[in-house]
């Protein structure tokens, strides 16, 4: 394996196990590979709000958060990259989903706004929308009326039965991205938002060559990260497609693949 400077790891379903912790080996070897100059970076669908203190505490340099909408100095805590999403589109989008039985998030910074249709049935599979991070909003449209509005994020929540036809909506709106990110959850970027055009950019800014880049993942928003690195690593839990496209396999988010992966790096 070539010369790895900058590795970007996502953290759902890959640093995180199921239960939402980090295993002391996962966090060790992500601190070596730190320590022996390679610039890690986290690239999660998460904002910055809601990464675990152990992965701040760290000491790295920069996330890729929310899918890619915003890259942060993690040392200031400085927006060095913002896309966000064209609220015309977005209410569009939104009179696509009428009629559907899908919880909806809006995504603004740290900032968390949502609403939904029968949310006791989708709360069977997806607790937390009983008592989200955010706030209860009777009227999403009116949240893109506001100038001062920037959506960065739509996340979706349905029944699994019904992820296909928030799915096929892709073909109407190619000016988005509308990711499966979980049976059942689904998220929607800016089509130009995406962690691959994240990374690729602050690699343009750190002068680092996509031929030095290894990226970790293992759903469909991590793909345009995956296809963008030199080395990509895919989860043993990953996508059939993610498995499909990386060059490697690790072992499962429960069992230390990142690790695994880090230990390939520096080997």
């Amino acid at each position: 394996m070539g010369e790895v400077k900058l590795l970007a790891i996502d953290m759902d379903g890959t640093l995180l196990r199921d239960d939402k912790s980090i295993s002391d080996t996962d966090l060790t070897a992500v601190q070596r590979a730190a320590n022996s100059g390679i610039e890690v970076v986290i690239a999660s669908g998460r904002p910055l709000v809601v990464l675990p203190q152990q992965v701040l505490d760290l000491g790295l340099n920069y996330a890729i958060i929310s899918n890619g909408a915003r890259v942060i100095d993690l040392r200031t805590r400085q927006i060095i990259f913002h896309q966000s999403m064209n609220k015309e589109m977005a209410k569009s989008f939104l009179e696509a989903l009428e009629g559907m039985d899908v919880w909806i998030g809006f995504e603004s910074g740290d900032d968390f706004y949502y609403s939904g249709r029968n949310i006791n049935d989708i709360a069977i599979r997806f607790p937390m929308v009983r008592n989200p991070r955010g706030r209860y909003v009777r009227n999403l449209y009116d949240l893109l009326d506001r100038e001062d509005f920037s959506l960065e994020k739509i996340a979706i929540r349905t029944l699994e039965e019904n992820e296909p036809k928030v799915l096929q909506l892709q073909g109407e709106f190619i000016g988005l991205n509308v990711m499966d990110t979980a049976g059942g959850a689904l998220e929607v970027n800016d089509r130009m938002s995406s962690k691959g055009a994240a990374l690729k950019w602050l690699c343009h800014r750190l002068d680092i060559s996509r031929e030095n880049v290894a990226a970790i993942g293992d759903s469909d928003n991590d793909l345009t990260m995956l296809s963008f690195a030199r080395h990509s690593f895919a989860m043993a839990n990953a996508s059939d497609f993610v498995r499909q496209i990386c060059e490697h396999t690790v072992a499962s988010n429960n069992e230390n693949g990142v690790a695994e992966a880090i230990d390939r790096i520096l080997d």
